[in-house]
């Protein structure tokens, strides 16, 4: 189709290990790499052997994803090979990490579904069910509803598991993180909810404004569709569904803005409005006060990292419901964390008063620009973006955050369920060795600067509509004889 000739090489598969050579010979040239022999010979007739394959039990890293390692025996030395994360490189050249204390990602679970919500409450026997689908932005909000319901004297349960079957009803192409949302909501359906809370979010709070503009903060469709599709997917045709609590929630401005849409909730389920007010506030104050934790956590975690200028540390972008949830990220927190490198979730860092780009409507978007300023310009920061095929807004951001880093080295992983550890793993250790290398010659670096400013069309909230040129002049449109 391009009209090129395509060279094939006789051995194709060799092309990865021609690249690793090229790629040594331009690191012996910078001098960041001494020159060694090799008995290439030697190299080639090793007897190479292949023993029983193990499943690693996950101790003591309390890991259940059951990986299956491969025993490779290589002149009369056994290597296990294969695995999720680094623990058997790390056990063959004798290396030890204690995980827990590198992957803050885990700890941000722990704040969500533990420590800001009260686990010792006991509802009473005949107490209503309410089922909250573990999706989306309850990987946020859990706190908030979890709180309001268990307040009322709710039994309030979640899924456990993602339901292929579940999956396999899906009537579209959806990401990865709508697939889970399908098998999650399959398997709650089957823990027979007397009421299943979905809610329609809309937007989200981002930052203090002193103004607003509406639909500038708001959440993916698939995020606001979900009570839709999960409706259509599941329920049509059901006998004695479960009844479906789906209001439409905007917290743009704040995450008591929903006062009133709560307590009809509350009355709907046969309480007061007094109940139901009360409810509201605690789980207000519990959103709040999660929301809280996760920056003290941050700025503990920062304080640390800056007594030592030698570590560096990755910070994890994405959305809360693709890179901070065990079901989507693919392992990948503890992929960093096993070799020694604290995974930080972006969440973590204050960016609430970081400039934006105006025109950024997705609330997701802003957040990740506006942490990510914060990693461009700390020295011991490094942004890692995890990211799913067919998400729109990626497609966007991905090249914001990219410009954004600048020479700054940056690692992007676009994953969807097929996507293989070792591949993974592959990019993961390549970053690393990247940073390595930009640490050692950052000096030497210079910003080249692009003046260059795409001319832009505005349309203001009072439907104006300005164009700005190249050089940053702004003109209403209809005025504009260029336009």
């Amino acid at each position: 189709m391009s009209g090129k000739k395509i060279i094939v090489p006789p051995h194709p598969g060799l092309m990865g290990a021609y690249g690793v050579a090229l790629e040594v010979k331009n690191l012996i040239e910078i001098g960041l790499l001494e020159k060694k022999e090799f008995n290439l010979q030697k190299l080639a007739a090793r007897e190479v052997s292949y023993g029983k394959n193990f499943i690693c039990q996950g101790k003591p890293e309390n890991c259940d994803r059951k990986c299956e390692i491969s025993i490779i025996e290589i002149e009369g030395k056994k290597f296990p090979f294969g695995g999720a994360c680094n623990k058997y490189y790390n056990q063959i050249h004798h290396i030890s990490y204690d995980v827990s204390t590198y992957n803050h990602v885990n700890k941000r679970r722990e704040l969500l579904f533990e420590k800001y919500v009260k686990k010792d409450y006991k509802p009473k026997d005949n107490a209503i069910v309410v089922g909250l689908n573990r999706s989306f932005q309850i990987n946020t909000l859990y706190p908030m509803f979890y709180t309001f319901f268990s307040e009322l004297g709710c039994k309030v349960i979640m899924p456990e598991e993602v339901r292929q079957s579940g999956i396999d009803k899906g009537m579209t192409s959806y990401c990865l993180s709508a697939q889970v949302a399908l098998g999650m909501f399959e398997d709650l359906l089957l823990k027979k909810p007397d009421v299943i809370f979905l809610p329609q979010i809309k937007e989200m709070k981002v930052s203090e404004e002193k103004e607003y503009r509406i639909e500038y903060q708001t959440t993916c469709m698939f995020v606001q569709g979900e009570p839709f599709y999960q409706r259509a997917t599941f329920l049509k045709g059901m006998k004695n569904p479960p009844k479906m609590l789906t209001p439409m929630l905007n917290f743009m401005t704040g995450y008591d803005a929903e006062e009133k849409t709560f307590i009809n909730i509350a009355k709907e389920l046969g309480f007061s409005e007094k109940e139901g007010r009360e409810a509201h506030k605690k789980a207000v104050e519990a959103q709040l006060k999660f929301f809280k934790g996760l920056k003290e956590e941050g700025r503990k975690i920062l304080a640390e990292l800056e007594k030592n200028p030698d570590k560096i540390a990755v910070v994890l972008f994405g959305r809360p419901y693709n890179a901070f949830a065990d079901e989507t990220n693919k392992g990948v927190p503890f992929k960093f964390a096993s070799r020694g490198i604290e995974i930080i979730p972006y969440d973590f860092l204050p960016y609430e008063d970081e400039p934006n780009y105006r025109n950024t409507y997705w609330e997701m978007g802003q957040r990740i620009i506006k942490a990510a300023r914060i990693v461009k310009r700390h020295p011991q920061l490094f942004g890692c973006y995890l990211t799913n095929f067919l998400c729109a807004l990626d497609s966007i951001m991905v090249q914001h955050f990219r410009d954004l880093m600048g020479s700054k080295p940056s690692l992007t992983l676009e994953i969807d369920s097929h996507t293989a550890d070792a591949g993974v793993n592959t990019r993961i250790e390549a970053f690393m060795d990247v940073i390595k290398n930009y640490l050692k010659v950052k000096s030497n670096l210079v910003e080249v600067e692009d003046n260059f400013r795409q001319a832009e069309v505005e349309i203001t909230d009072l439907g104006k509509v300005y164009y700005i040129d190249s050089d940053g002049n702004r003109t209403e449109a209809k005025k504009d004889k260029k336009v």
